[in-house]
């Protein structure tokens, strides 16, 4: 399996060492060249710096070979327009991305972006129940 990953963050980053560990084959487009140096110490050369919003730089990423591509950078946008390129311009089956607008949710999906993860919405959702969790143990005790 091959991989392209949007974003060299700390989502992009763990999520290409588990790629990579899983012995599939992983490249993260990165617009920052001290995170390309780092991604590549620490995983070998995986790392294509460049912007993932242009079609030239998923080309050079080799998407079109891609059976997943994940976008993980904390800019909706340009995680919305890289996975319709690699989509509709590369022919990725599986396009996911990480969403951190709550408003912006809705919009992925019916853009057709395969899996989207709502970053609010998750944490909200687990703090809601660490929160229950705290108030049940109180309301126990009283």
């Amino acid at each position: 399996m091959y991989v392209v990953i949007l974003g060299g963050g700390r989502i992009g980053r763990s999520l290409a060492r588990w790629v990579a560990n899983s012995q599939h084959e992983v490249t993260v487009i990165e617009k920052n060249p001290l995170k390309c140096a780092g991604l590549d110490e620490e995983l070998g050369s995986i790392s294509l710096l460049g912007n993932g919003t242009e079609p030239n730089t998923l080309r050079q990423a080799g998407t079109k070979r891609a059976s997943t591509f994940i976008a993980t950078t904390s800019i909706d946008d340009d995680n919305l327009m890289s996975c319709q390129l690699a989509k509709h311009v590369f022919g990725v089956a599986m396009t996911m991305s990480v969403v951190n607008s709550h408003s912006h949710h809705r919009l992925f999906e019916l853009l057709g972006i395969g899996t989207s993860i709502n970053i609010p919405e998750l944490i909200l959702g687990r703090l809601r129940e660490e929160v229950s969790k705290i108030i049940l143990s109180e309301e126990t005790n009283l």
